[in-house]
Formats: structure tokens, C-alpha cells, sequence
């Protein structure tokens, strides 16, 4: 996968929009209904056909997988680029056709074509490519690419109805990293290929009146991996190959009904209801490449139901009061069979006794109320409550309920100046420890962050200021705090913090310039025991800073001639795990610089070059990214990557 190759099956797609395009157009013409062809004298005509296109070259100084992740643009070299918009507008009868290219020449390129009648009916093709190229190693290059291919129709069969209806296929393939073991000895890093299919579809219909609304849909997912297993060789003692099984093959299907009704002019109901299907039944691998032991089932059999059922309320008694409240109720349902399975430890050997797989399952209803009043010009007060609780089953705690309080407030203090206060306090109760949610090696004093007793307080103030016409400032802070004052062992307490400064100067109707800061601070803190000296406890804090600066300049040089900008954006990283009383692990690091400049000029007034110039710059420090001779890794990615991209390119507008 580069950045400058086309393939034929992209060449064949775009054929066929083009084949498209001309035969709609002319279905479009051929429309005759007399209602509609009664045009308006006072409406501007924007009938026909009109777009651009634009064609460009672009060069790339050095390699970055860094700089080109999401797009492709990870290779050296020179690239071809094409982009272009098409539309149709019949002049009567309300047809009209869209066609969009977007980066045909990179590996992120989308297409998409839709056309039909106004108020009648409509269908649409898409095609988009999304690439991720995560790693550039010196075993292996860890990069994906999904294609999504779709089509969408929908249809108006009377006033008020309208029948929809999707499809999309999306197809992963690649190769990604997998870590692999025997036992408790010769780990290694495996390149593994990706290749699997996912299938999207639905239909629905719709009814919207003056005071009922309505949806009733059906949504379904297929996923299908074509491969069933990863195996690979031992350089290590013990079996000669390992083996290990990959996502299995499963499918979703959902019923689903949303209602709204409009109760009087100040209050509306909403319900909504779904429920789902998932199962699973690939066939089991054996137990090991060399283990005869019998498995208990063929497969998994797996079978969840899901059920998603929710209510909302919204009025206003009075002018300056709103009342909102929702409640919501899932479900999850697993009924997927208990079977004993012996306990694998290596590729060939199973440990004594065995284990129950535990089909997990939750109940959750959350109810939201809120409040606001408008005291006078500019100054509103809000207020709320939420009460989520859930219950689950095979999990440390039963039970979890988590109450939250909120405030907030928004006034103007004097004229170009808007503040925003608001507070939170959130305290969740959970159940005793469940000595029956594991089988082996549970520890009562540890207990997963999500499902223990916690307090949070959260704070957040925003202001803006429009000082002059021209110059507009703005700062928002954030806090949070995360108590967890039950642990023992795991997560005992987290903070965060950020602040965000902006400027917005524009000196004159040419030229204007922004810029912004954000400073992000989390911590956090939690104790562990060692499972081969559990006396002692041992402390471990962790502290991230993100420092982010960017700057924006546009300026219209020659007022309909020339416009040029830029724009700037400095990000540093910094991380350090502490272990109070022992040695600290080396700080993690990352800096990003990255530049960018345009510049546009029209020739005529239908045809404009376009320049660009982009530099990144991107450069990471992390001790876990290093050899290690006792690991067999694909080697180690580059701490430096830096490139230099100059893309020229032409558009022509027709009409």
C-alpha cells in the first residue's frame, strides 16, 4: 500500500459512477409531473450542471509512517492526486444528482454518487478507503487497509412516510503485531495477517406529522475472519509449533421503534425501544498443537440478548422554566451454555484442574433529571441529578450505583464578556467483594477500578471575551478529582486538570489570526502487592503533562486573486511512572512540530493554482520501544521521523 498507485478495482468504481452519472441525468430530464413543473418566478435558477475538478502533483522529502498513518502518504517520492464535485439540478421537476472524489491518488481517497427526485426518492453509491500504518520496523511493516463499499436508497411512497434502506461491506486487510508464548518462556512478537469482512445492512421506515413521529427499523451485522488461527514456530523448548485462535465469526440483529410526540405546545414525549440478538458458534480449535485432551463442546454456542428501552420528557411550565427527565433501561442478557474447561499453560501441556467459562451479563436503569431557569437577560441556571445503577453477574461486585449532582451557570458580567460555571459531585456505592466471580487466584483486596467505591468532584470555568470588533479572547479550565477511598490493592486516587487559552485577532477584512493553548495534566496513584512476596505493598504514581501551542494566519494578498495562509502546531508529551522508595522507571516522551502553508491564486475566474507546502516533524522516546534480548521482537521503529511534503495542483470550475 503508497500513496501513488491506483488500483483497477478503484479505476473500475470510478468508471461505473461515471457511467451513472449521464444515465440519471437523463432519467432526471424525463420527469413530466404537471404539479411540478410550475416553477417559481422569485427563486433564483440554479438548474444544470455544475463542479470542479482538480488535479495535483505532490513530493515527499523522506519515509514517515507518522505523517502519512491515515492517509498513506508514508513514502518518499512523487504522488498524483484528483479531486473533483459534480451536481445536476433539474429545472422543474426536482431531480438532482451528487458526485464527490476525494484524494483519489492517496490511500484515503472516497468516493460517493447520489441522485434522485426531491421529496420522491433517492439512491446513492459510496466507497471509501481508510489506511493505518502504525509501525515501520526492520522485521515487519504493521499497516492496514479497510475498504467500505455501500449503497442507501430512500423513498417518499406518501405524505409523511419515507422508506430507507443501507448496505455496506467493509473488508480489513494487513498485517498487525501479536504477542505469543509457551508457558512462561520464549515470548516473542509475531507479524500476523489481518483479513476479515464485516456486512452491514438495514431498512426503515419513518412517518413524521405535525405532532406524531416515528421509526421502525431492522439493523443487522455480519462478521466473517478468514483466518481461524494464528500458528507459528518455537525457537524455545517445548512443542514445535503454538497455535492460537483468532476473533470468531458472530452476527448482530436488532428490531428497534422510536416514538415522539408532541403532548401540548410546551412538552414532548420520546420512547425508544430495541432488542438485540448476538450469537457465535465457530467450531472450537483443539486444545493445543500436541495436547489429545477432549474439549467439552464443539463450540461456544454463544447466545446474548440485548434490550435497550428509553423514555424522555422535555417541557417548559413556565417562559423561563425547562424541565427535562429520561430514564433508560438495558439489558444484557447472556445465555450462552456453562461448560468445564481444563486450563491451558502451554501449547502442550494443561494444568490441573479446570475452569467455567462465565457468561457475563448486566442490568442498568439511569435515570436523568434536570432543571433550568432563565432569571433575566444573559443569566441562566441549571441544575441535575443521575442515577445510574447496575447490577451484574460473575463480576466483583453485584452491584455498583453511582449518584450525580450537577450545577451550572451562565451570565454576562458586563457587555463582550460570557462565563461559564459549572460543578459536579458524583459518589457510587458498590456491593461486598463476590468470592464467586473467579475460580482461582482471586484476591478479595483488589477489586476493578470501574466496580469500586468511589467519589468524584469535578469543576469547569469558561469565559470569552470580545474585547473590540476584531479581537475576541477566550480561556477555559477543567478539574477533576477521583477518590477511591475503599482500595487496597489497584487504582487509589486520579486527578486532571487543563487549560485552554485562545485569541482570535483579525486586523482587518483581509487578514486575520488565531491562536491557542491547552495544557492537559493527569495523575494518578495505585498500590499492587508482588504474588511471589505479598507482605509488602508497593506505591506507583503516574504523571502525564501535554503541552499543545497552535497559531492560524489567513490573508487575502490581492482581494479575488490571491489568498495565502498558515498555520502551526507544537505538541509535547511527557510521562513518568514513579515507584516511591525504588528506582523510577526513564520518562516517556513525545514531540510533534508540524507546518503548514497555502497559498491559492486565480488565473481566470473559472481556474485557480493552489500550493501547499506541509512539515512534520514527530520524534518519541520510550523505553519499552528498545531491544530487549529476551524477547524476539520485529525489531524497533524509528524514534525520529521527519518529512517535507510540496503539493501543487490546478482546479477548474464548470457551470
Amino acid at each position: 500500500m503508497s500513496a501513488n498507485k491506483i488500483p483497477m478495482q478503484y479505476a473500475l468504481l470510478v468508471a461505473a459512477l461515471m457511467q451513472i452519472l449521464p444515465d440519471a441525468a437523463c432519467a432526471a430530464k424525463a420527469g413530466d409531473d404537471a404539479d411540478e413543473a410550475k416553477a417559481c418566478d422569485d427563486c433564483p435558477n440554479v438548474s444544470g450542471t455544475s463542479g470542479w475538478v482538480e488535479g495535483g502533483i505532490g513530493i515527499q522529502s523522506k519515509d514517515s509512517y507518522h505523517f502519512g498513518r491515515y492517509t498513506g502518504q508514508v513514502d518518499s517520492g512523487a504522488y498524483v492526486n484528483l479531486n473533483g464535485v459534480v451536481s445536476y439540478r433539474g429545472s422543474l421537476d426536482g431531480a438532482y444528482l451528487n458526485g464527490e472524489l476525494v484524494d483519489l491518488g492517496l490511500d484515503s481517497r472516497r468516493l460517493s454518487v447520489e441522485g434522485g427526485r426531491q421529496g420522491k426518492y433517492a439512491i446513492g453509491l459510496e466507497y471509501d478507503q481508510v489506511p493505518n500504518y502504525r509501525k515501520q520496523l526492520t522485521g515487519a511493516s504493521l499497516e492496514t487497509e479497510r475498504d467500505r463499499t455501500g449503497v442507501k436508497f430512500s423513498m417518499v411512497p406518501a405524505k409523511g412516510w419515507e422508506i430507507t434502506g443501507k448496505y455496506r461491506r467493509e473488508t480489513k486487510e494487513g498485517t498487525r503485531d501479536m504477542g505469543a508464548a509457551f508457558g512462561f518462556a520464549s515470548p516473542e512478537i509475531l507479524a500476523v495477517p489481518v483479513s476479515y469482512q464485516t456486512d452491514d445492512f438495514g431498512v426503515a421506515l419513518g412517518y413524521q406529522g405535525e405532532r406524531l413521529q416515528a421509526r421502525f427499523a431492522y439493523d443487522g451485522s455480519l462478521f466473517n475472519n478468514d483466518r481461524d488461527a494464528v500458528t507459528w514456530n518455537n525457537t524455545g523448548v517445548g512443542p514445535v509449533t503454538g497455535r492460537t485462535a483468532e476473533a470468531p465469526d458472530n452476527q448482530f440483529h436488532q428490531l428497534s421503534a422510536q416514538l415522539g410526540y408532541q403532548l401540548s405546545p410546551l412538552t414532548r414525549l420520546g420512547a425508544s425501544f430495541a432488542r438485540g440478538r448476538m450469537t457465535q458458534d465457530q467450531g472450537f480449535l483443539p486444545y493445543g498443537t500436541a495436547s489429545a485432551a477432549a474439549l467439552p463442546a464443539s463450540n461456544l454456542n454463544g447466545e446474548v440478548n440485548t434490550t435497550l428501552a428509553r423514555l424522555d420528557v422535555n417541557s417548559r411550565p413556565l417562559p423561563r422554566l425547562r424541565l427535562d427527565a429520561s430514564y433508560t433501561y438495558s439489558d444484557r442478557d447472556n445465555n450462552t451454555p456453562v461448560n468445564l474447561y481444563n486450563y491451558l499453560v502451554t501449547d502442550s501441556a494443561v494444568a490441573p484442574g479446570a475452569r467455567y467459562n462465565r457468561p457475563y451479563s448486566f442490568t442498568q436503569n439511569l435515570l436523568r433529571l434536570k432543571a433550568g431557569y432563565k432569571v433575566g437577560s444573559g443569566t441562566d441556571i441549571s441544575a441535575g441529578f443521575d442515577n445510574d445503577k447496575m447490577e451484574r453477574t460473575y463480576q466483583q461486585a453485584d452491584t455498583t450505583e453511582d449518584r450525580t449532582i450537577w450545577a451550572k451557570l451562565k451570565f454576562q458580567p458586563s457587555a463582550g464578556v460570557d462565563v461559564s460555571l459549572k460543578a459536579s459531585h458524583a459518589n457510587r456505592d458498590a456491593s461486598a467483594y463476590d468470592p464467586t466471580a473467579f475460580q482461582a487466584n482471586e484476591n478479595p483486596l483488589s477489586k476493578a477500578f470501574e466496580m469500586a467505591d468511589r467519589t468524584r468532584n469535578k469543576a469547569g470555568f469558561d469565559v470569552s471575551y470580545e474585547a473590540r470588533e476584531n479581537l475576541s479572547l477566550g480561556l477555559g479550565l477543567d478539574y477533576y478529582r477521583d477518590n477511591y477511598k475503599d482500595m487496597v490493592l489497584g487504582l487509589t486516587e486520579a486527578t486532571g486538570f487543563s487549560a485552554s487559552p485562545t485569541l482570535t485577532y483579525t486586523l482587518n477584512e483581509r487578514m486575520s489570526a488565531s491562536a491557542y493553548y491547552t495544557y492537559e495534566r493527569l495523575k494518578s496513584g495505585q498500590t499492587g502487592r508482588d504474588v511471589f512476596d505479598p507482605v509488602p505493598l508497593w506505591l506507583e504514581e503516574d504523571a502525564n503533562k501535554t503541552n499543545t501551542v497552535g497559531l492560524n494566519f489567513n490573508w487575502k494578498a490581492i482581494p479575488n486573486k490571491l489568498d495565502v495562509g498558515a498555520d502551526l502546531v507544537y505538541a509535547k508529551f511527557i510521562g513518568k511512572m514513579q515507584y516511591p522508595g525504588n528506582t523510577d522507571l526513564p520518562e516517556l516522551k513525545s514531540t510533534l512540530t508540524a507546518l503548514g502553508m497555502h497559498g491559492t491564486y486565480a488565473l481566470k475566474e473559472n481556474i485557480s493554482l493552489r500550493a501547499d507546502y506541509r512539515y512534520e516533524r514527530y520524534r518519541e522516546d520510550d523505553w519499552a520501544n528498545a531491544y530487549d534480548a529476551l524477547v524476539q521482537t520485529l525489531g524497533v521503529s524509528p524514534q525520529k521521523q521527519e518529512t517535507h511534503l510540496i503539493y501543487l495542483s490546478m482546479r477548474y470550475h464548470f457551470k
